[in-house]
């Protein structure tokens, strides 16, 4: 089956049988929904001002978990194959519905390492609030997460900074205060990605993976263990747009293989491609077929 249409923020599911008992996400991008531009805003972007008609991604959740257990679907397969990222809260959300919010903030998923430059701070100027004193000292870096992580100190986010995670979109607050949905859906789930599932695509797949799911399909390209997070900015002379990142991320620090290369459990072969007459959703229907 080809892939569920999408909304103009790049998100849809679909059931892929008459019983219903599957029930197939596609996640084309991960920005631009209404939580992403509540996220933005909260930050301080100077670029937005208010979210105005973009989709909610938590609202669709809600819908599709709804219309899962009404149906009684045992297998979600959450389709990332070609998502060059955006915001990673996505995966949370995502998360959120079906583990509830304990597993989720207390997920261990490494650490990273910011830097306060004054790039980061124009782009973010929210972010000047929370500089650690005395960074300024190390060049802007701040390495309190890494030292906090390998003291066994850090695994997760604390109680406070969910709650201001939560708070910062308001969209989510509101669904994380009915509360109904929390954990409320438990399916067997199935990734699906390829070499262009990268950035925060990537953080979806691996926040599901450590989850319990699955994964099928192409390596990503992007190594677990990577400089991210882009902040964007015009040379003064040739006007050229350019990008620099502001974090190093070590999903993986105490797996340094696995941080160079995330192989899915199910890796997509010559064969799979043949007997499907090569068919270019071959990994979607070897998902759809993985029981």
């Amino acid at each position: 089956m080809p892939p569920p249409a999408v909304n103009a923020a790049g998100h849809g599911w679909a059931f892929s049988d008459a019983d219903h008992r599957t029930v197939v996400l596609r996640v084309e991008r991960m920005h631009g929904y209404r939580e992403d531009l509540e996220w933005r805003i909260h930050a301080g972007a100077a670029d937005i001002a208010e979210p105005g008609t973009a989709p909610s991604a938590v609202a669709l959740l809600r819908d599709m978990v709804l219309a899962a257990r009404a149906a009684g679907s045992d297998h979600l397969v959450v389709d990332v194959r070609g998502n060059t990222g955006g915001n990673s809260m996505f995966g949370v959300f995502l998360g959120y519905f079906l583990h509830g919010p304990e597993p989720v903030r207390t997920l261990d998923e490494g650490y990273q390492v910011r830097r306060y430059s004054r790039l980061m701070l124009e782009t973010y100027p929210a972010f000047g609030t929370v500089r650690p004193a005395g960074v300024e000292a190390t060049g802007g870096y701040d390495f309190q997460h890494e030292l906090a992580w390998r003291a066994g100190e850090a695994t997760g986010t604390s109680p406070e900074e969910w709650a201001e995670i939560v708070a910062a979109m308001p969209s989510f607050a509101a669904e994380v205060e009915a509360g109904d949905l929390a954990g409320a859906w438990n399916p067997r789930v199935t990734v699906v990605t390829d070499s262009g599932t990268i950035s925060a695509a990537y953080d979806l797949t691996t926040l599901l993976w450590r989850l319990g799911a699955r994964t099928v399909g192409v390596p990503p390209a992007q190594a677990g263990n990577c400089f991210t997070d882009l902040l964007l900015f015009s040379l003064p002379h040739s006007g050229i747009r350019v990008g620099v990142a502001y974090k190093i991320s070590l999903k993986f620090p105490d797996d340094p293989e696995r941080g160079r290369l995330f192989r899915p459990d199910r890796e997509l072969t010559y064969a799979d491609l043949a007997a499907h007459g090569f068919d270019p959703h071959t990994a979607l229907r070897v998902a759809l077929d993985t029981r």
